[in-house]
This record gives structure tokens, C-alpha cells and sequence, in this order.
């Protein structure tokens, strides 16, 4: 069983307005001040890296290594990167059994294959590893606050159109970002295919409280925002877990517009208990 504990305290702002990837980073950075060994970290679909570097200033004994198989994304990151520490990689195979912990932030939402990057989330780990699996679905939602305001369902609508022109004909017509909602039932199926099982999903970013933290200049005040912040959403979640009334993970599925499901190797046949209680 992976630690997990409600409190969040946040030492450094990374990915500032993102509570979710904040708080996966922090934890992160607590684990690797807690060993003077290397930790290895392996992150699929890196983009142009988020704050990677940050976290390799910070811990000396983190390598971390960066799978962006978009080759011009790829050629960016390699010239922009900051570390010897860090590691730029097209070709996941070189990636095989190698990860303490495992991430991919805000990717699995535009992947058309959900469970290869699930198999290929497996493929990275180590026997002993763990893999955040961060995903969102915001996109798809009008800001709740507005719902009688048009323009407020003009992104879920471009999104969901994108989608269905991406299902229909990928290679014909041009769609310039494929994003599809992830489906709690689908999730599962995918996780059971690829030899994962599910310790636990997080669930963040409450509609309209997200979004304060860009009112707040001071760095220092944006550090204070985003732990409360988490931890308040934390603390809920506690409550609906605790009470254990039927269905209780989809509800949080379907209010928290992100998700990220801390995944390891299934070393034993069967699902997870998580996994039992929605098949």
C-alpha cells in the first residue's frame, strides 16, 4: 500500500495553479529528502517539461527522465533542459523497469490508445515502483458558476467536436488537439488490462476555486493558497470515503473535474478492492 495521508505540505510551487501536479510534485520532493539514494523518475509525455527542473535543483539524488515521442517537442526540451540530471527520451523502450515512481500529467485525456499508455505506465515501473496517472476532464465542462452563459460551453463544445472528428477520421482530417472525456468504467477496464491495480484516485481542482490562485501576486501567498487548497479538497474526500455510501468513488469521479489514480504492478492475481467494488 502506497503512504497516503490527507495532509499536503507544500515546500516549493511547483506548477503554480495547478493543485494536483503541486501536490504530486511535492510529494515527490519529501520522498527524495527522505533517502540519500537515487530516485528515478520516468514521465510519459513530458511536453516541454513543466517544472522538472525546479525539482532536480532542489533534490540532487533525483534522475529523472523525460519520454516526449512528438520529435519536435522532443528536440525543444533537449536544448532547453537545465540538468545533467535530466534525461530526454523519444523511444520508450529504453525506459523498461526503471522507475521508482512513474507520472503523466494531464496526457491521458489525448491519447486515443488509453490502455497502451496504461501497458506502457507498467513497463516503466520497477516491482517496487509507483505511477501517478493524472488526467483531467475539465475541458468538457462548462464553468458551473455560468451555466446560463453561451460562452461558457463554447469549450466543451470545440472539445467534444474535435473528438468526434478525431474518432471519425484521424488521418484525413486535420485536428490540431485530440481529447476525449475518460470514463470512470473504462478506466478500470483499462488498468485491469494493463497488470496495474489501483492504490488510490485523488480527486482535485473544485470548479471556480482553482482559478483564485491568479489573483495572488506573492509567491509565498500562492504556496499557502495551494496547500489549503488541496488539503481542503483532501479533507472532503476523506468524509465520502469514510461514510462509504454506495458508489461513492464515481460520485467524486464525476465532481472533481481532476483525477490522479496512484497505480503499482498487480504482484498478485485479481483486482484491487477499488477495482472489485465498480466491476
Amino acid at each position: 500500500m502506497f503512504p497516503y495521508t490527507s495532509a499536503v505540505h507544500g515546500k516549493r510551487l511547483y506548477w503554480a495553479g495547478n493543485a494536483a501536479k503541486f501536490g504530486i510534485a511535492n510529494e515527490i520532493r519529501e520522498r527524495a529528502m527522505a533517502t540519500s539514494e537515487t530516485l528515478v523518475i520516468v514521465d510519459l509525455g513530458a511536453g516541454l517539461g513543466g517544472d522538472w527542473h525546479k525539482l532536480s535543483e532542489d533534490c540532487s539524488n533525483l534522475e529523472i527522465h523525460l519520454w516526449e515521442p512528438h520529435s519536435p517537442t522532443a528536440n525543444v526540451l533537449k536544448n532547453t533542459r537545465s540538468s545533467s540530471r535530466i534525461f530526454i527520451h523519444e523511444n520508450v523502450e529504453e525506459l523498461e523497469n526503471i522507475a521508482d515512481i512513474g507520472t503523466s500529467l494531464s496526457v491521458l485525456e489525448h491519447v486515443q490508445e488509453k490502455r497502451e499508455h496504461l501497458k506502457l505506465a507498467r513497463k516503466v515501473l520497477k516491482k517496487t515502483g509507483h505511477f501517478y496517472m493524472n488526467f483531467d476532464d475539465g475541458h468538457f465542462r462548462p464553468e458551473s458558476q455560468n451555466i446560463f452563459r453561451i460562452s461558457n460551453y463554447r469549450l466543451p463544445l470545440a472539445e467534444a467536436w474535435r473528438t468526434f472528428l478525431s474518432g471519425l477520421s484521424p488521418r484525413i482530417i486535420a485536428v490540431n488537439k485530440f481529447q476525449r472525456r475518460v470514463v470512470f468504467e473504462d478506466f478500470l477496464k483499462a488498468v485491469d488490462e494493463s497488470d496495474l491495480v489501483i492504490d488510490t484516485i485523488r480527486y482535485n481542482h473544485l470548479s471556480g476555486l482553482k482559478s483564485l490562485v491568479g489573483f495572488i501576486n506573492a509567491t509565498d501567498l500562492k504556496l499557502e493558497y495551494m496547500t489549503s487548497l488541496l488539503n481542503f479538497e483532501a479533507q472532503i474526500q476523506d468524509i465520502f470515503k469514510k461514510d462509504g455510501s454506495t458508489d461513492v468513488e464515481r460520485l467524486l469521479w464525476e465532481i472533481f473535474p481532476t483525477r490522479t489514480a496512484i497505480l503499482a504492478p498487480n504482484t498478485v492475481s485479481g483486482l484491487s478492492n477499488l477495482e472489485q467494488s465498480f466491476t
